[in-house]
Parts: structure tokens; sequence; C-alpha cells
């Protein structure tokens, strides 16, 4: 597998307090647009079988819906990062996709970051932005685009997340994709990161409640539908080790507006502390992101020996 993140555009209608691209309110601060060119020269000169489109927000692109068809046509396995607020708007959402011959191919991962409303949108700093993410949400899966919602863990969520499988449950018109996730600190002011951090053990007992709760909710199907990446096997019991996404070997690739060509990334997670090296389970295991390991250190590791 060729995987290629491709960042669209670095606009976005959100100034969230936790992004990896860090709070960039005005035009001037952000990189330019890539062109569909560039794009279209990638996927002739690379055998990419996988994209993540992302931003910014991929929705303020201005001809997005070309870059979706020349995907299709492409027959290219497609995860929009959004924050689906512009998904709210029916009749855009059905836009975009309009000339797609193959849905499947297309999938949509939106954040939310508390089930409270009001954190959420502090979050954000846009009010309304839940209300308007979860009709997104919902207008895709109307229109047969299938989406995921991720949890990005962490001291302010962390004990709420055993809630999120009820709430997409209520609050999502059929079944979709969770993912609990760890926090990439890389936007994050230094001395705001620890209003983020949380005890390693505390995350255990959170996180094996959030993956208990799926497995009472949705049985078998939660194996499916529930997924924990960015977060060490170390994380939980081995009992909840299927749900986490497994080590790969495939080859990854970056492209944004100031890339003069798509250049290979360089992981920015993985196994980071010494302890790691006398894990059990090294081979399976993906690690955490690098900035969690720079600011937290050995404490996220509890090796099996």
């Amino acid at each position: 597998m060729t995987h290629l993140y491709y960042v669209l555009t670095a606009r976005c209608n959100q100034v969230c307090s936790i992004c990896p691209r860090g709070n960039k309110k005005r035009d001037k601060d952000v990189a330019p647009d890539i062109s569909i060119q560039a794009l279209k020269k990638v996927l002739d000169e690379n055998n990419i079988t996988d994209i993540t489109v992302s931003g910014g927000e991929p929705t303020l692109y201005p001809d997005l819906r070309s870059v979706i068809k020349m995907l299709d046509n492409n027959h290219i396995n497609t995860a929009i990062l959004s924050n689906s607020m512009k998904f709210s708007d029916i009749e855009f959402t059905r836009s975009i996709f309009s000339d797609v011959s193959d849905k499947s191919l297309f999938g949509v991962v939106t954040a939310i970051h508390s089930l409270n409303k009001l954190l959420h949108d502090e979050v954000t700093h846009v009010r309304g932005s839940f209300e308007k993410s979860v009709e997104g949400l919902n207008n895709l899966l109307t229109l047969g685009i299938d989406v995921s919602v991720k949890c990005i863990i962490n001291k302010r969520n962390l004990h709420e997340i055993e809630n999120y499988t009820a709430w997409v449950k209520d609050n999502i018109k059929s079944r979709v994709g969770l993912i609990f996730c760890g926090m990439d600190y890389v936007g994050i002011k230094p001395e705001l990161i620890p209003n983020y951090q949380y005890d390693t053990l505390e995350l255990k007992v959170c996180l094996e409640r959030a993956l208990d709760n799926a497995l009472e909710i949705w049985g078998e199907d939660a194996y499916k539908l529930v997924s924990v990446g960015e977060l060490p096997l170390c994380s939980t019991d081995p009992y909840y080790w299927k749900f986490f996404r497994p080590a790969s070997n495939a080859r990854h690739y970056y492209m944004d507006a100031r890339s003069s060509k798509n250049i290979e990334s360089q992981k920015d997670y993985g196994r980071y502390s010494s302890k790691c090296r006398r894990c059990k389970v090294y081979n399976y295991c993906n690690g955490v992101w690098r900035t969690q390991y720079e600011t937290s250190g050995d404490q996220l590791m509890i090796p099996f020996v």
C-alpha cells in the first residue's frame, strides 16, 4: 500500500485550540491552496492506493468536487478529514459527491472533541459548531457516504470517552466508525500542554471502559466499527488489542502547496522509548505521537516483557 497525506488547503472555518497546524486566524498566516494539476501529476507518477485529504478544512477548497471526481476516476480509497460543518448544507454535500460512481471509496472522519456541546464549541472557537458537525455527518450518511467520529483523547474529555458509543448510537442515523486516538501536541503552545496530558493508568481505566461499552452496545460488530490509533498497545489489557490498528509497513507520502513534489514523510508517531525495545509486542505496536513522548517520556510505556 502507498498512502498520500494531501493537504488541500490550510484555510479553516474553525480555530481549534488543539489543532496540529497551530492557530492561524488570518488568511495571510496560511499557505496557499494546492493545485489540482499538482495532485494529478502525483497520481500519474506514483502508485498511490490510499489518500487522506486534509487541511485546514478541505470543504473550503473552491473545486473540491473536481478533486473528488479525480480520485473516484482513479479508484483511490479516500479518507476526508473534515469538521463537517459545511456538510450541514445538504445541497452543498450533494454537489460535492454528485459525480462519484463508487461511493464506497470515500469516507469522512470528523472529530467530536466533547459530548458536551459547549466544551466542543470552546475547542473550535465557533458557537454552534457541534450541531453543524452532527448535522453534516447525518447528511453524508443520507447520501451514502461512510463517516467516522474521532475522539481525540486528552485530559479534558478522558472521563466521558466511555459514553461515545452510546452517543453515536443515539445521535447519528446509522452505525458509524468510532476512532479513539492519542493527541498530537505539535500545534499547542508548550505551556498549555499540561492542560491536555493525562495519567497513563487513568487512560487505561477509561479506555477499557469505553471499549467494554462498545462491545455491550454493538456486540461483535464493535471490532469492525471501533478502532484505537496513535496509542501504544500497553494502554490496555491484551484483551482489547483487537481494537488497535496494527503496525504497518506502508509507504507514506506528504504533500502540500509548499512542496515542490510529493516527499516521503517521516512518521510522526512510533516506539521511541528504550522500554519499547524490550517489549514482546514491539513489532505489532504503532507507539505514540512523537510530541507525546517528547513531553511525557517513558511514563507512557508499560512494556510486556
